[in-house]
This record gives structure tokens, sequence and C-alpha cells, in this order.
């Protein structure tokens, strides 16, 4: 039996007949060649808690009414995933009847120890986050679930189709959200943009239709690529990877590699390399068999297109990075710093490639025809959700319950300053990666 139990249900509509203030492109948002490729995907599932929480009887009507404030500066949250039969095409459409479904809940389990154990209470956290499936359109874009907690204690869940944001303008939204939410009044200093219009790329209607033809064949219809059962058989370990332990990776990255190194490791470069070679050091590969291995990583486009982007842009906007490696590479005595190099170079001529204008065959490179051990690196360590207060204080933990496949790793800033969160997926061997992990970072 669940522990935890739903109180309510209930729809946080968007202002009626608003839809001549909404900003451009007003009520239906087209979708972008970004956006497309997430067609297929189930939700992003977030999940914050918050143990020291002190909760009034009118905690939720204030978390409530703040998203009801929010929603109109981001009524894309608040619209459905739409087929639109004349064009053959996808938008975001936002009606009088649209609105973000809100779940109130309350629950018995123990917040202090979800919050604190390294090892994810996977089944639990799928309670505490919204768990609508659809596999037709018209799908909702946003879901919400509030989950107070016996004594104190609350669990903010969210549900986003990835079609409409990527990770960053998520962040965007909940600073809005939790800006509302404490201060009571809608912030000025944040005003989002989601034109789908201001990507400049040539050709990009036709990008967009291939990448819709192969990701979702058969619109309306979509069927998940990964089902919730295969993301709750993932193991889920997290670490948090300080400051000082950062910068002894780097020192260790600057002396161990066979190559000049023309700017200095950066941490994203140490922590994906650390945790790439600890991955493919449990599934047993060595310098001696010199088993194929790859990493995939996403770079945020907005600065790289021959015409960039603003950063308050919360569309999508990142690009599939792949990163080819060998056992011999990643084992040899000069592994952390020969992988970082090949993450550098990689990066740099991916770079080059996109402002040269070669966002087609990034975009619709098919994952399935590469062979060899995968890693795959979601997220950054800019990424900043421990500072999302709402009135209560800072979560506790953070972390992305929606985590679909076999060496998954999902990087995000930690709680402290300057040390980052690392939450690996793997279906088995988990063991012999924490091993390694952490034999790599005490050597």
């Amino acid at each position: 039996m669940s522990r935890v139990r739903i109180i309510s249900i209930s729809k946080v509509q968007l202002p009626t007949n608003a839809g001549t203030d909404y900003p451009s492109p007003g009520s239906t948002i087209p979708l972008s060649f970004f956006d497309v490729r997430w067609i297929p995907h189930i939700p992003i599932k977030t999940l914050l808690l918050y143990p020291s929480a002190k909760i009034s009887s009118s905690s939720f009507d204030s978390f409530k009414s703040s998203l009801a404030l929010a929603l109109p500066h981001f009524h894309i949250l608040a619209g459905d995933l739409t087929y639109l039969p004349n064009t053959d095409d996808v938008a975001i459409v936002c009606s009088d009847e649209s609105g973000v479904t809100l779940i109130e809940a309350e629950s018995d389990l123990d917040i202090c120890r979800l919050a604190g154990d390294s090892m994810h209470d996977v089944e639990s956290f799928f309670h505490l986050v919204p768990n609508e499936f659809h596999e037709e359109m018209p799908m909702p874009v946003l879901a919400v679930q509030f989950t107070k907690f016996t004594g104190c204690g609350v669990a903010v869940g969210i549900s986003m189709h990835h079609a409409a944001m990527d990770a960053w303008g998520l962040s965007q939204f909940l600073d809005f959200w939790t800006k509302t939410c404490r201060d009571g009044i809608v912030p000025s200093n944040l005003t989002p943009i989601y034109d789908r219009a201001i990507i400049m790329y040539p050709g990009k209607e036709e990008i967009k239709k291939e990448i819709l033809n192969a990701r979702a064949p058969n619109l309306v219809q979509i069927p998940p690529i990964a089902s919730i059962s295969d993301r709750k058989s993932l193991i889920r370990r997290v670490f948090t990877v300080d400051l000082a332990t950062i910068q002894l990776l780097k020192q260790r990255a600057a002396q161990k590699t066979a190559t000049d190194i023309s700017s200095p490791r950066t941490t994203f470069q140490v922590l994906a390399a650390h945790t790439w070679i600890s991955i493919a050091r449990a599934r047993g590969i060595t310098a001696e068999n010199n088993k194929p291995t790859f990493m995939l990583i996403f770079m945020d486009g907005r600065t790289l297109l021959p015409s960039p982007m603003s950063i308050s842009y919360t569309g999508n906007c990142v690009f599939p990075c792949i990163v080819h490696s060998t056992g011999s590479a990643l084992m040899s005595h000069t592994g952390l710093g020969q992988t970082c190099g090949i993450i550098a170079e990689t990066v740099r001529t991916n770079r080059a490639e996109l402002m040269g204008g070669t966002v087609r065959e990034i975009l619709t490179l098919n994952l399935a025809l590469l062979s060899g051990l995968k890693v795959a690196f979601i997220g950054s360590n800019r990424m900043q959700l421990y500072d999302k207060d709402f009135g209560w204080g800072k979560p506790e933990f953070e972390g992305l319950v929606s985590m679909a496949n076999d060496g998954d790793v999902v990087m995000a800033a930690g709680k402290e300053k300057g040390s980052v969160q690392i939450t690996v997926g793997l279906k088995e061997d988990m063991d012999a990666f924490i091993h390694a992990f952490q034999e790599g970072l005490e050597s």
C-alpha cells in the first residue's frame, strides 16, 4: 500500500480570455527543431525535498496562488502538446481551459531518510511526483505535486514535458515561481522568452520535419521511448564532490596528460572523465581488451548558433555531442588527463561545426548505430536547484526522478559552494562502480 495519500487534485488555469495579453507568439507556440526530438520522451520528473519546512494550514494555498500568479508569465507551461492536422505539425496550444494539474498529498514516509540517503528510494520518489501518463495528444505540459509529511517537511514534485523547455528554461521558471511564493509579488526582473521565431537558422523548418518524421512518425499516438518500469529498474546513487577534491582532480588531470594543455581543465571535464572511467572500469573495460566506449553530453546552443540567442530564451536549445574513446585510453596511467583532452577537443570541434552550419547532421544522429559502452551526461555543474526557496528554506535534496537509461549520469551544482552533485543510474555493477569512483577520488 502506498504511503502517499492524495488529498485533492485541482487545475490552476490561465486567466480567462487572456490570450491577447500573452507574449509573442501568443496562445499557439510552434515548436522548433530543438523541441521536436523530445516529443516521444516521458516528461522530466524533478523532486525537491524540504525536510525542515514548517508547513502551516495556509502553506498550500500560498503555493497554489503563487503558481497562478506565475503562469501568465510562462503561459507555455499551462498549454497542451497538440497535433495540428491542417499543417501536420505539433505545437503547444493554450486555451481558456488550459492549466496545470496540481496534486495535494500527504505522507508518513521518513523525509529525512529520503533526503539524506545516498541511494535513491526510487519507488517512493515516484509517488512524490505527478505520474499522469499520456500516450496520445493532446498532452499537458506541466503538472505539480505538493506533499506534506507527518510532523514537518514538504516535497515538491514537478512533471514537465521536455518539448516545452530544457533544464535551463525550467530553472528560470522555478526562479520566478519561488520568488513569487516567497515574496508575495511577481518579480519584475525576470522576463522569459519562448518565441521560437528568434532561432535564426537556414532550413530550420525542413530540419524540424525530418526530425519529427524520424522521432514521432505517427503523430497523435506517441508511445514513450522508455517506460516508467524501465526507469524504476535503475539503481541510482548520488555523490557530492567538494571543491577541494575537484581542485585535486584538476591538478591530477594537468599532470597526467600525454598532450599539451592549451587551457585549464574545467570542473565538468574532470568530473565527466572520472565518472566515465569509473563506469568503464566497473563494466570490465581494460587497457588490454581495449573495448570501444562513447559518452553523450549536451551543449547549450544559445551562444553557438550563427545568430546567438538571449540566455532568457526558455525553449530547448541543446545539442548532443558524442565523445569517443577506448579502454586503452581510459585506463592508461594518463587516463584522466587524456580523457579530459578528448572531451575538450570534441566539444571544440562540435562548436566549430555548429557555427559552420551542421545542425542537421548533429541533431539527426542515430545513437543506436554507435557501438560500445554508452554513458550519457545530463545537466552540468552550473545547473542550480538548491537555491529554490518557496519561503520554507532551501531544499535539502534535489534530483531527477525520471532517469531513463543504464549509464545515465546527472550533474548539478551541489548544496555547498563549489561542490557538484553527481547521480549515477545503473542496472547492475553499482557496487563495482562505487568502489572505482571513490577509489579514484581518494588516490
